[in-house]
């Protein structure tokens, strides 16, 4: 790789523009991270004041705990139902501390999902000053499985207090050149820019990327094997 000499471009301007065709949404949408972990401890970093609280279910993936007590934050969760996140019950737990809620759709580990029309009703009804996250890492398996009211939010990106988590690491395969993103208003990227590091994605994962995103093929082989 000639480049490698080279740092990378923070904002990955080429995978950027990639994947924002892909979406049909703007570039200043995008912001990247090595791995869906780092991005979750820069949205922790971002919203979260020490004492101020995430709030999540369980059984859900641990990175969210970790993140927002690395952050100083509160962790505060209930359970899961029918091991979906039980959107109706973290609308009922939202207090004055609460800062963050963080939605696992579908699930890591149960693989429950939330519908369309629930989680639209969720987001209609969260007071705007509390950041939502979406993670969406497994989005994609979703729809293949015959999931016909799964929501990908894309549509929703204009609210200010939305933000997506997505992956190259399941359905492209590319789980160890560590590739996540998150998709959200702009005024959300800035914010996220502000405890990016400088040079987080490697240039050859920038490329690796955007050549995963054209390789339907592996994307479709992926899919049916799953």
């Amino acid at each position: 790789f000639a480049a490698a000499h080279r740092y990378p471009q923070g904002n990955a301007p080429e995978l950027s523009e990639r994947l924002a065709r892909f979406y049909n949404i703007s570039s200043k949408q995008l912001i990247f991270s090595n791995g869906s972990d780092e991005m979750i401890q820069m949205v922790m970093l971002a919203w979260l004041s020490p004492g101020q609280e995430m709030l999540c279910c369980e059984p859900t993936f641990s990175e969210y705990r970790f993140a927002a007590e690395l952050a100083g934050g509160v962790v505060r969760t209930i359970p899961l139902k029918e091991g979906s996140y039980d959107v109706e019950g973290l609308i009922e737990a939202i207090d004055q501390k609460t800062k963050v809620i963080v939605i696992c759709n579908p699930n890591n580990p149960t693989g429950g999902w939330v519908g369309r029309r629930e989680i639209r009703l969720f987001l209609e009804q969260v007071p705007p000053e509390i950041l939502v996250v979406v993670d969406q890492a497994y989005a994609e398996f979703a729809a293949a499985a015959g999931v016909e009211d799964y929501p990908d939010l894309i549509e929703e990106l204009h609210r200010p207090n939305l933000l997506l988590l997505r992956t190259f690491s399941k359905l492209y395969g590319l789980a160890g050149l560590r590739i996540g993103y998150a998709m959200g208003h702009p005024s959300l990227i800035q914010t996220l820019y502000k405890v990016k590091q400088p040079f987080n994605l490697g240039s050859l994962s920038q490329v690796a990327a955007i050549a995963a995103i054209d390789d339907t093929a592996h994307q479709k082989k992926t899919l049916d094997v799953v």
